[in-house]
């Protein structure tokens, strides 16, 4: 069943059909099932699909079912192709550009260090440059597919961010930890143990056979909230030698971390252990190209265009020429990107340059929404007025 946006709602009696579906189909085949069900995924059913050789793979919309089976859909994107300021996540995949060297990039490094044992990836740029969008949407569905990983042992993923922690302490992590695996299928069994309060002591419940001969990736994201958030110094290096310790018993750790925290960083040195060598990925500048593709790829999900003025050049230069003069030029970008889509021609199906005018621009469209959100909630906004004066 999909909602009005597209997305896979969760099905009733998901285990029994995927108990038939698995002893109706031949071995290696794939069984599909809504990322909403995932909770329900238990570890018997994981193993009858392993024995079988079938791949259990959560979709959240039925695109990404075409994707893995190698069918490509065009035009087929239901909401607005752009993401303005909010990261891409997987969902996302299919209107993800600009990074694919990126992505190949970090996946060979991934099985490059898988193979001796030091499986990790730490993403390192300045705020705004992309890094979770890469990861999420870029790098964790290209090893998904299958491009790069190996899929005869499966592969499940989690994301965690530190600000999920209640509290500032180790026990606060480690709680907040715990939470974010008990729904990995491969990590099933940890519903069955007592919450731990070191992760000390949840790295011991994490035995290789409780993998259940899959690949699990765990994914910090933002790790630079260890250092912004308040956390205790006991509880940051408790976190370190955790992540060390995971990354000895098999489980991928990819990280984020902002550029200016990477001082921070180098004072914990299980951390840097598990990201060294060539664990740390800079992640460049974009260049034109790739702003090109993240401009025109997108709109061609929606079968649009864009308008080419009297002398034939197109809105897609202009872009391009402004966003070369901008500071934090991405996410300005993508911002101006989503409210050009919001004032489309959907008669021409085209994106137009009036509409870019309008907006004001890459330096003016942020200001301009501002001033429009205002505008729109300024009688509500008046009415609290002589309340909050008194």
């Amino acid at each position: 069943m999909l909602n009005e946006v597209g997305d896979v709602l969760a099905v009733k009696g998901i285990i029994p059909k995927l108990l038939a579906a698995i002893d109706a189909m031949p071995p290696g085949g794939i069984a599909f099932y809504p990322v909403a069900n995932q909770n329900e995924i238990d570890a018997e059913l994981l193993i009858k699909a392993q024995k079988k050789k079938i791949d259990l793979v959560p979709i959240s919309r039925l695109d990404q079912a075409a994707t893995r089976l190698g069918i490509a859909l065009f035009h087929t994107w239901l909401e607005s192709p752009y993401r303005g300021l909010e990261a891409f996540g997987f969902e996302h995949r299919g209107i993800y550009f600009g990074r694919k060297s990126d992505v190949d990039h970090i996946c060979k490094r991934l099985i490059k260090r898988e193979k001796a044992d030091r499986a990790g990836i730490l993403v390192l740029a300045h705020s705004g440059a992309g890094k979770s969008s890469l990861v999420l949407a870029g790098v964790i569905p290209a090893l998904v597919d299958g491009n790069y990983a190996n899929h005869d042992i499966g592969l499940d993923w989690q994301v965690w961010q530190p600000q999920r922690a209640e509290t500032k302490d180790e026990a606060g992590l480690c709680a907040s930890i715990f939470l974010n695996w008990v729904d990995v299928p491969a990590l099933s069994r940890l519903k069955k143990e007592v919450r731990p309060i070191r992760l000390k002591d949840l790295t011991a419940y994490l035995v290789k056979d409780q993998i259940d001969g899959r690949n699990f990736i765990w994914i910090v994201d933002q790790l630079e909230e260890l250092f912004t958030l308040g956390f205790q110094d006991e509880a940051i290096s408790a976190f370190a030698d955790f992540v060390l310790a995971l990354q000895g018993m098999g489980i991928w750790v990819i990280g984020t971390l902002r550029s200016d925290f990477y001082a921070n960083y180098q004072r914990y040195e299980p951390l840097v252990t598990v990201f060294g060598g060539d664990g740390l990925y800079d992640l460049p500048a974009l260049h034109q190209e790739a702003l090109r593709q993240i401009i025109e790829e997108p709109a061609k999900a929606k079968d649009f265009v864009f308008e080419k003025n009297e002398n034939g050049v197109s809105l897609v230069e202009r872009l391009l020429t402004d966003v070369a003069h901008a500071t934090d030029a991405l996410p300005l970008l993508e911002f101006t990107l989503s409210e050009l889509y919001r004032e489309r021609d959907n008669a021409r199906h085209m994106l137009i340059f009036k509409a870019y005018d309008d907006i004001g621009g890459i330096k003016g469209a942020i200001g301009k929404a501002a001033e429009r959100a205002f505008g729109e909630h300024n009688q509500k906004f008046e009415s609290y007025l002589p309340n909050l004066l008194h």
